[in-house]
């Protein structure tokens, strides 16, 4: 019996890791721009048909896609990558602040004209990009 138990709960554990259950797949990675690490960048993945999965950049350029506010993963399959880093100017929501915009220094081939696809498998998937000016 216990042996059981111990099995239902590594069985759990591997779900909850690789985002199944709710019909989404990890992604991660890291945005370099030119070698460096790309910091507050957004990226986005667009399937065909669907919702797009977006994250934003650390310090490091690591991200990781949300689906949602309460959903972490990205739908399994082709996608459109979108990278950018232009904000609009606008209040912060929290303190009334407000935030200056962010110019754009990421080339169109990677955002508005984008030529950047990722294919997303079930489970976890590690995607980086390595972009150049």
């Amino acid at each position: 019996m216990k042996s059981v138990i111990h099995l239902a709960w590594a069985l759990a554990f591997i779900c909850l890791a690789t985002g199944c259950g709710n019909g989404l797949s990890g992604v991660s990675g890291t945005v370099t721009l030119d070698g460096e690490p790309l910091e507050k960048a957004f990226v986005e993945f667009s399937p065909p048909n669907g919702r797009p999965s977006m994250g934003k950049t650390d310090s490091n350029g690591y991200y990781r896609l949300e689906y949602s506010t309460s959903q972490t993963g990205v739908e399994a399959g082709e996608h459109k990558v979108r990278i950018f880093t232009h904000e609009d100017a606008s209040i912060d929501m929290k303190t009334g602040e407000p935030t200056p915009a962010v110019k754009e220094i990421v080339p169109a081939k990677y955002h508005r004209k984008s030529e950047l696809t990722a294919q997303v498998e079930p489970g976890s998937n590690d995607i980086d990009f390595d972009l150049e000016s």
